[in-house]
């Protein structure tokens, strides 16, 4: 039996404001207004509120931890402060443990997120007719729900491995303690579960989101496609479904993308994030993004740019700054052919921004050093490339201006992660094969490289299977570098902590004497990493709950 309780609406107001999506119209409110839960959800625009209020937990997620923390210590970035105290250092220097502040935040909000979608769920599946709801849009809130909740899923099973799996709405009442201390569910469980949810939610969603920042059936095909090749990994080798089936329906969920004709390349590399980075909502490359920016005055305060991104200094209110936190990896920049691969540029910045206070003016600087690379994918401010031989600063930004965040959207899936995924899972369920040649080439002719076969040839590499694979790894790196899938894809791939020792080392060798923050990750890294621990604070509270292995 469902126990309701009385929700403050002026809460829900301030969770509706937090979590509105650009095209949602803010609803007018009275603040002192109380409903029973059971009388909520009874129009439209409540079940609107609702919905935004799932989609509102994924900034907290994205902001800064799950889009900039866990890519620093990987073999892309690490973190270039020297002090153990800066947020997310423990992470980068894999010194963390289960007391780690952003352990802890990752999971309580990716469980709060979990209770919204709970809630969601159980309203637009149990209720009868909502005044001014058709059952179309019902059934397509529903989906967006089910596909919100296996996202957060999947990252906590990805992070934590074995998590509680709650799946009905929480009430602080008359909850038994079964229902209050919930024990680990198996990894392997979690994963039927985010299947199912996605499963489902194929069915009710529309081909097209409804708006952009929403989550439409081909997100949630290419989603569920990036699902099943982390299944087929190494941890979980297949789990339920087995490793050849789960690299078969990647490779089915992928060609429901790629065969829709919805989705494409865009021509050119940077312009797919010069879009994001001035707001410019052209879905044809990305699938699904998190929103930070919900209209012209609005920031939502989030660090893509501020944290990793070309060092600007923090000189005027009204002009944007940024501390670039994260320092490119040597491995990560020798990867690129830089004389052919249009990427280059654009991903690794090999200068910063200054500021001439005699003559009020920024300025460009190259860098020599390579160990101080920043990231270039997101930046705030670079060279104008259309005024030959001067360094003149443009801020690409446009709109609203925050010097300390920016409202770059964070994108989850992109097309050419999807092309890189089925080449992948082609691979390795069938070997060696034309589709999956062609299906990596259309990534790297985009960035000006010759086909795959022909720049092995050049490297005097013989074409395999294995071979092959080492290549999708290495074109994953150059093509989605930054965007936050390397620590899990060196994870599945079961070659984590082997991988970032080996590119520490790198650093050593061709380098000389690195800095500490090169050599940190490399020597602290162990193969317990690969996962998270359950946080101290939910093991004091879950009398039922259990440590991961690897941890305790």
């Amino acid at each position: 039996m469902m126990t309701f309780k009385t929700i403050n609406i002026k809460s829900l107001a301030i969770l509706f404001l937090i979590g509105c999506l650009p095209s949602c119209s803010f609803l007018d409110l009275d603040p002192v207004r109380e409903y029973e839960r059971k009388d909520f959800y009874a129009t439209a625009d409540q079940a609107m509120m609702g919905l935004v209020g799932v989609y509102g937990n994924l900034r907290p997620l994205y902001r800064r931890n799950l889009s900039v923390n866990l890519s620093l210590g990987t073999d892309e970035i690490v973190l270039n402060k020297a002090s153990d105290n800066t947020l997310g250092a423990l992470i980068a220097r894999h010194t963390f443990n289960r007391y780690t502040p952003e352990v802890n935040d990752i999971w309580t909000d990716s469980y709060r997120g979990i209770s919204f979608a709970n809630d969601f769920i159980y309203n637009m599946e149990g209720r009868g007719e909502i005044d001014g709801l058709s059952e179309l849009q019902r059934k397509t809130y529903l989906g967006e729900g089910l596909a919100l909740r296996a996202l957060f899923y999947f990252n906590l099973v990805r992070l934590y491995e074995h998590v509680p799996l709650r799946l009905e709405p929480f009430t602080d009442y008359a909850l038994t303690p079964d229902q209050l201390h919930m024990p680990n569910s198996p990894a392997t469980s979690v994963y039927d579960q985010i299947i199912d949810d996605l499963d489902a939610a194929i069915a009710l969603l529309p081909e097209s989101p409804r708006n952009h920042g929403a989550v439409g059936k081909l997100a949630a095909h290419g989603l569920l496609a990036r699902v099943y090749l982390t299944l087929a990994g190494a941890r979980l080798q297949g789990g339920n479904v087995g490793e050849m089936k789960c690299y078969e329906m990647a490779v089915f969920h992928c060609n429901q993308v790629i065969s829709s004709g919805k989705h494409e390349l865009l021509p050119s590399y940077r312009t797919v994030f010069l879009n994001q980075i001035q707001q410019r909502n052209i879905d044809k490359e990305i699938l699904w993004d998190v929103v930070f920016k919900v209209e012209d005055i609005r920031n939502m305060g989030g660090m893509l740019g501020q944290w990793i991104g070309p060092k600007i200094p923090n000189v005027s209110p009204s002009l944007p700054a940024a501390d670039s936190r994260g320092s490119v990896t040597p491995w990560m920049t020798d990867l690129f052919d830089a004389t052919r691969d249009s990427r280059f540029e654009w991903n690794i910045a090999a200068y910063n921004i200054s500021y001439d206070d005699e003559f009020k003016t920024y300025q460009y600087n190259n860098i020599g050093d390579q160990t101080n690379f920043a990231i270039g994918k997101w930046r705030r401010a670079g060279l104008d490339l259309e005024i030959p031989d001067e360094d003149y600063v443009v801020f690409y930004e446009e709109g609203f201006l925050d010097r300390n965040s920016t409202s770059f959207d964070y994108p989850l899936l992109r097309y050419s992660d999807i092309l890189l995924m089925k080449a992948e899972a082609l691979n390795a369920w069938k070997g060696l094969n034309p589709e999956a040649l062609q299906t990596i080439d259309e990534v790297r002719m985009r960035a000006g490289l010759p086909g795959v076969v022909e720049g092995m040839t050049e490297r005097g590499i013989g074409l395999s299977p294995e071979t092959f694979l080492e290549e999708i790894k290495d074109e994953r790196a150059r093509e989605l570098c930054f965007e936050g899938h390397r620590r899990f894809d060196l994870v599945r791939w079961g070659e984590f902590s082997e991988r970032i020792q080996k590119v520490y080392q790198y650093a050593q060798e061709v380098h000389g004497e690195s800095r500490l923050h090169f050599l940190a990750p490399g020597e602290n890294v162990q193969a317990k990493h690969e996962v998270f621990p359950i946080p101290e604070d939910e093991i004091n509270l879950n009398r039922n709950i259990e440590q991961h292995p690897d941890w305790q």
